[in-house]
């Protein structure tokens, strides 16, 4: 069973972020101010379109600090790479590349660096050394669903596809919490700093805006 993939299926359509092509300035921007973080856990749902190809940035935590990335090839599973304080993680085989839903969670600890990466309840990757000087991650900046941040949105590494159900904690969540969550489609409460809303509002055509968060 996919994490949360049965409630998607009741889910209002103003609970989903539409990302039809790649695009320099469509992205959604979280209103919400996160603390200084020494470690922290993001879980999601995605699928990307499936005439997409190349790089593309899932999410972007302030400039370089983190980033889930993918690297798309067409009949080819999708990578994913982590990326923490400008390093960047090996690309890794996480899921086929099949216009289906993906639920995935990302997680770091400034402590060694550890850092690792699920898809679908089941670590693919994991590993250390990914800190910098033992940074954590800055409070008060921008999480971005579907660009990175390096200074100015481009279209080469913007998210297409749809994104729904993501949750932010404090904390590396264990192997097992994550996979409990996968197979109880339920959101572990301890250490969760935003909760996925569906209530958005979409000033003009370049973002959306989540307006009521945890």
């Amino acid at each position: 069973m996919h994490w949360l993939y049965f409630p998607i299926l009741s889910l209002l359509v103003s609970s989903l972020y539409f990302f039809n092509q790649r695009s320099d300035q469509m992205h959604a921007h979280l209103l919400r101010k996160f603390p200084s973080m020494s470690s922290l856990t993001v879980c999601t749902q995605f699928h990307f379109n499936l005439n997409t190809s190349g790089i593309s940035t899932v999410f972007s935590y302030s400039i370089n600090n983190f980033q889930l990335r993918a690297n798309l090839t067409q009949g080819n599973p999708v990578q994913l790479a982590l990326r923490t304080h400008s390093k960047q993680g090996p690309y890794i085989n996480a899921f086929e590349h099949d216009g289906s839903w993906h639920s995935v969670c990302v997680s770091w600890s400034q402590d060694d660096g550890s850092w690792a990466l699920y898809a679908h309840g089941h670590v693919v990757s994991r590993g250390n050394g990914m800190n910098c000087n033992n940074d954590s991650i800055s409070p008060d900046s921008f999480f971005i669903i579907g660009h990175g941040q390096n200074g100015s949105f481009e279209s080469n590494d913007a998210f297409s596809g749809r994104i729904t159900n993501l949750h932010i904690w404090d904390r590396v969540l264990s192997s097992c919490e994550i996979l409990t969550m996968e197979n109880e489609c339920s959101t572990i409460s301890s250490g969760l700093v935003f909760k996925w809303k569906t209530e958005y509002t979409t000033p003009g055509n370049t973002w959306a805006e989540m307006t009521n968060i945890l």
